[in-house]
């Protein structure tokens, strides 16, 4: 009876955890694949992204894959990451070329794949990323939401 008490309010609290709204820096935290990316309004996931991948964790360094140049599959770069609350918007530092940058960023809940997506946006660059092991998208409360027209 007792073990049964113990996973009751084990099982409780990481659905309270999971239910409450989370920070930018705490959604943030962990992997990410990128679904698309464009450059200047060119779709350039397929030719020139090395992998789909990237992360970023909580001591704000990031890993990013190689987006452009030859060979496609050679070294990916890694950088850091700063988030600036006021603004909404997330900074990149990398050698990456196209996402070395300041971006808008909101997050959406895509209920088809069962995941959150980030999107990152500035003039150049438009992405969007899901969520490795995405919380329960239907619980999860977003820091910021993407207006709905994206």
């Amino acid at each position: 009876m007792k073990n049964k008490v113990i996973r009751l309010g084990i099982f409780i609290l990481i659905g309270l955890h999971f239910s409450c709204a989370q920070s930018t820096a705490t959604l943030l935290d962990g992997t990410w694949a990128i679904d698309i990316i464009y450059y200047k309004g060119e779709d350039i996931f397929e030719e020139q992204v090395s992998t789909n991948m990237m992360s970023f964790d909580d001591n704000n360094v990031a890993y990013f894959p190689k987006i452009g140049g030859k060979p496609k599959y050679s070294r990916d770069a890694t950088g850091n990451w700063s988030f600036n609350s006021e603004t909404d918007q997330i900074t990149l530092e990398t050698v990456n070329f196209y996402l070395n940058g300041t971006f808008d960023l909101c997050f959406k809940k895509d209920i088809e794949k069962g995941y959150i997506k980030m999107v990152l946006q500035s003039e150049d660059v438009y992405m969007e990323a899901g969520k490795v092991l995405s919380p329960p998208i239907e619980t999860t409360i977003l820091p910021i939401e993407c207006d709905r027209e994206q």
